[in-house]
């Protein structure tokens, strides 16, 4: 995945979009980089499907291998994520440029809060488990968002901040320099297709211990008022 991402950096490269640093900050104002900003989203997201799979399967040949309903189970959570960064993409199409930046910054916290209580349910679509919507997700997560939001957001927050850095880095920068910043940027890509599946699945165990550890204590109560 690193390799593909990189080799998508190295497209957009060798087309001039990283000639100067507005060049390379202007996403929104060419049509080639828009394209190419989601393709780096669609590789980004895929990978995060297929990590969760390893993650929770631990079997390289079985995560690599979804079902047709897997797949089917996984593209409203998909399709949730992209219309998400879509809005964050195209914030200065559906409102003034003067409330696109704070549409942009609205929609980001809003997924920060949000993303917390999807995480079962995106594990569990990756993987074909017991949790079929996003009203299972919530409920599931009850009394733990605030662990999950804390967790997720400082699992999160240095990695996507390194990779937004670099992401326009290599804007105006001698050749080499430039190449090394798309490598890294590559190898961040890399990273967040790690780092956040696995805080998902973390979670979404710590989760299934403590609604177990609650049943246990919901039983026994009963139990130790008869004595």
């Amino acid at each position: 995945m690193i390799l593909l991402y990189f080799a998508q950096r190295g497209v957009a490269y060798h087309m001039g979009l990283f000639d100067t640093r507005a060049a390379s900050g202007a996403l929104t104002r060419n049509e080639w980089v828009t394209v190419l900003g989601w393709l780096d989203l669609a590789i980004i997201e895929v990978g995060r499907f297929f990590a969760i799979r390893y993650l929770m399967l631990g079997e390289a040949r079985a995560a690599l291998q979804p079902s047709i309903t897997v797949a089917l189970r996984y593209l409203p959570y998909f399709a949730y994520t992209l219309s998400m960064l879509a809005v964050i993409f195209y914030a200065d199409r559906i409102v003034a440029d003067a409330w696109a930046g704070t549409l942009r910054a609205a929609t980001g916290m809003a997924i920060l809060a949000i993303e917390p209580l999807l995480m079962p349910w995106a594990v569990s679509a990756a993987t074909d488990g017991p949790i079929r919507h996003p009203g299972q997700s919530v409920w599931m997560v009850g009394r733990w968002y605030t662990w999950a939001l804390a967790l997720f957001f400082l699992g999160r927050l240095p990695i996507m901040a390194l990779h937004d850095d670099l992401s326009g880095w290599p804007g105006g920068q001698e050749p080499w320099i430039a190449w090394a910043g798309l490598a890294a940027e590559s190898v961040t890509v890399g990273l967040m297709a790690t780092i956040i599946p696995a805080l998902s699945v973390r979670i979404v165990a710590q989760l299934g211990t403590g609604r177990r550890a609650d049943r246990r204590a919901a039983v026994a109560r009963p139990a130790v008022a008869t004595h």
